[in-house]
Order: C-alpha cells, then structure tokens, then sequence
C-alpha cells in the first residue's frame, strides 16, 4: 500500500524536527515528504509534492496558513489540511471550518 504523503508547515524549524521525530509517521501508513517555512513556500511544495496531507500553523510569514488553505482548494481540492496552532480564536476556528480542514489542534502538541 502507498504511504500518505505529508507536508510540514511552520516557520519554526524546531516545531518541523519536533514532528518528523516524534510521530511514528510510517506506523501510520505515511511519509513526510517536504517541509516549508512560509505561506509561499508551502503553496510552492504543494504545486510540486501533491501531498495527501498538508500539516501547518496558522501565523507563518508571507501568506498565512488560512490563505494557503484558501488558494490550496482551488487548485488541489482534495488535500487534508490540520491545523496545529497556539491560537483558540474562535474566528480562526470558524474560518479553518469554513475551508473544510480535517482538524485544528492547539500548541502545545502533546503526542
């Protein structure tokens, strides 16, 4: 069976590392197969990689993370997208909802 592909999304290079080596990714049935570190990197690697699942915070420089997701439906409607955030808004939660994501999970992650 072909693994889930997932992109990581965080201007935080330690929050990316902290997910590639904490979450038992292949006993999921997945792969991290790109990371990116802004709102126009992450639109470029998911134009390149396709993943199944995008994983990204919502604050990241150049485009945030709703915007990604926003443009990201137009042209890859099916890719799953969690957030993983420190904000609880409620007007972000309602806007992620909006944009079909498949779940909004709060910082700090504890896995």
């Amino acid at each position: 069976m072909e693994k889930l592909r997932v992109l990581l999304v965080d201007d935080e290079i330690m929050i990316r590392e902290g997910f590639k080596r904490l979450f038992d990714w292949a006993g999921h049935g997945c792969e991290v197969s790109g990371e990116a570190a802004d709102g126009m990197e992450a639109l470029a690697q998911i134009d390149l990689l396709r993943p199944d699942i995008v994983i990204m915070d919502i604050n990241i420089p150049i485009i945030n993370g709703l915007k990604v997701i926003e443009l990201t439906r137009i042209k890859h409607p099916e890719t799953a997208f969690v957030i993983v955030s420190g904000y609880d808004s409620f007007s972000y939660c309602r806007e992620a909802l909006r944009l079909q994501i498949t779940d909004y999970i709060l910082k700090p992650v504890k896995l």
